[in-house]
């Protein structure tokens, strides 16, 4: 399959319609959607640039996702095996990453046009449907692309499923609260609230490296994340403590 291929299947997915509800978008029959999906078919460039706009992309993010998916891939491909010790590297490569980029991240973020509400948890849960499917690294690109998935709802959402996930697999544990990570380095707000955000997030991943076994590790995941929540403030009240949460909250 080409690039086109893997675009349009990517971009429907983000937009969340079915292959009808595309078609009808781009006024094709819906048929050709499955060809082009299956690459049978190939899209113009036009087709994809109303695919793109339909998951509120363009192509050239939509290309930008799928080169950051194919890093992301290619680097997990060399940490071969599902054993603890990649994976509390794997964990704490991400948390000392997004760390170090929080300063850039103040620096240069634009100030919110409002402040975090609670009605944000709604599209959040939509957002995460959308999310879900995916594979890791491509979920991981399109947060680092797109706006629409850089919320405080979102993250908290994504915390909530990596706190679902510890007793399940923590492989899949660890990647949804790296993505908790990466989006509470993106989401807008006031120093305060981002700090508070990413200390939530940053508890997440500590309790995944508790779960491992990774005692010291996990302490100073847990000394970090607890310096950035309290270092932060909620003055609405959305996010619960993490710390009073059990590391598996379900």
């Amino acid at each position: 399959m080409t690039r086109e291929h893997y675009l349009a299947r990517v971009f429907r997915a983000l937009s969340g319609l079915t292959q009808a509800a595309m078609a009808e978008r781009l006024g094709v029959h819906p048929s050709w959607i499955g060809q082009i999906e299956q690459g049978l078919s190939l899209p113009s460039s036009e087709h994809l640039r109303e695919m793109a706009a339909a998951a509120g992309l363009t192509v050239e993010q939509g290309d930008e996702i799928l080169e950051r998916a194919e890093t992301l891939r290619r680097r997990r491909q060399r940490r071969q095996g599902l054993s603890t010790s990649s994976l509390i590297d794997d964990t704490m490569d991400q948390m000392r990453v997004d760390l170090d980029g929080t300063v850039r991240h103040i620096l240069t973020l634009p100030l919110p046009d409002q402040p975090p509400r609670s009605k944000e948890r709604q599209e959040a849960e939509s957002l995460f449907a959308l999310l879900k499917p995916l594979d890791e690294a491509l979920r991981s690109s399109v947060v680092r692309v797109s706006e629409h998935y850089q919320g405080w709802a979102l993250c908290e959402r994504v915390c909530e499923e990596s706190r679902r996930e510890i007793a399940q697999d923590l492989k899949s544990a660890a990647a949804w609260a790296r993505l908790a990570q990466q989006i509470a380095e993106k989401a807008r707000g006031t120093k305060a609230w981002r700090n508070r955000l990413q200390g939530y997030a940053a508890a997440h991943l500590a309790k995944v490296l508790e779960a491992t076994g990774a005692t010291e590790p996990a302490a100073a995941a847990f000394q970090e994340s607890r310096r950035l929540w309290e270092a932060g403030a909620d003055p609405e009240g959305l996010l619960a403590s993490p710390f009073d949460m059990p590391a598996s909250g379900f």
